[in-house]
Order: structure tokens, then C-alpha cells, then sequence
């Protein structure tokens, strides 16, 4: 998410173009507070190991996502344009 940081300058965009709207920025919050909360790498191994060994393709280090996934597929076998996540919640 910060990788803008090891852009050269010759090929940063112009400030005023970055600007976010209050949505976007609060989907950019939200992204970094889920990023700095989430398990320690060897948790997550640790499940998808277990996933692996009981045969499983799908593999959700966070069960509380499964709603965010179920909207997901409906909109698109509905043939809708996505819901707007953070209504869900």
C-alpha cells in the first residue's frame, strides 16, 4: 500500500490527483488496520497446511470475510456490479 514510497520522481503522479474521496479513504483505512490485525505468517501456514492435508481448495484464514465472499459470488451470478463492501458491515 505504500509502495508509491519507491517510485522515482520523474514518475510520481501530481499530488492533487491522488486526492481520495472520504469512501476511498476510508477503504484505504480500513485496508491498513486489517493489514497491521492480521495473524503471524506462522499461523497462517499452520492452517493452510491443515487445509492441505484435509484436502481443501478453499482456504479462509478469516472466517468473518465468508459474508464479503457470499455477496461476492451472488452479484456476480446475478450479473450485478459489486456491492460497495463496507455497506456490509
Amino acid at each position: 500500500m505504500d509502495s508509491v514510497r519507491n517510485r522515482p520522481a520523474r514518475l510520481q503522479n501530481d499530488l492533487a490527483e491522488e486526492q481520495l474521496g472520504p469512501e476511498s479513504e476510508a477503504l484505504v483505512q480500513l485496508m491498513r488496520q486489517a493489514v497491521e490485525a492480521e495473524m503471524p505468517p506462522h499461523q497462517v501456514a499452520d492452517i493452510v497446511f491443515k487445509a492441505i492435508r484435509d484436502e481443501r481448495f478453499y482456504i479462509l484464514t478469516r472466517p468473518e470475510l465468508k459474508e464479503a465472499v457470499r455477496v461476492r459470488m451472488e452479484d456476480i451470478l446475478q450479473e450485478r456490479n459489486p456491492t460497495y463492501i463496507l455497506m456490509l458491515q
